[in-house]
């Protein structure tokens, strides 16, 4: 639906004010969960808002793309996101993704989505 949104809101004010609030408030969310993580010393990146953006514009690009009927779903997209994050916060190589280094071909045809517990908590 977000794509969607994104989309009309091009062509209908309201929700082009809506949609981008929205948006910026996700931004500074993640941004501020991000500074917190560096904070702690749990991540390391210069520019917090930075990182945010560009971990959700991956994030978008995966939800556009796991809308798509193709069916093929290339283990390097289904590890995109780890593939991103991890080393846009400085976590070690593996960190995300440890849990998923040996499941087969089959399991990413069948759960192509990164599943939550692949990414840090959020509270």
């Amino acid at each position: 639906m977000w794509i969607n949104a994104r989309h009309l809101s091009r062509y209908r004010p309201v929700l082009r004010d809506r949609a981008g609030r929205q948006e910026t408030q996700w931004c500074e969310r993640l941004a501020q969960l991000i500074q917190d993580g560096v904070g702690s010393g749990h991540f390391r990146t210069a520019d917090p808002c930075a990182s945010a953006v560009q971990i959700l514009v991956v994030m978008d690009g995966l939800g556009a793309h796991a809308h798509t009927e193709t069916g093929v779903r290339p283990r390097s997209a289904n590890r995109l996101a780890a593939a991103t994050v991890g080393p846009e916060l400085g976590l070690a190589e593996g960190t995300l993704s440890a849990g998923q280094a040996h499941q087969g071909d089959q399991a990413h045809k069948t759960h192509p989505a990164l599943r939550t517990t692949d990414l840090p908590a959020t509270h």
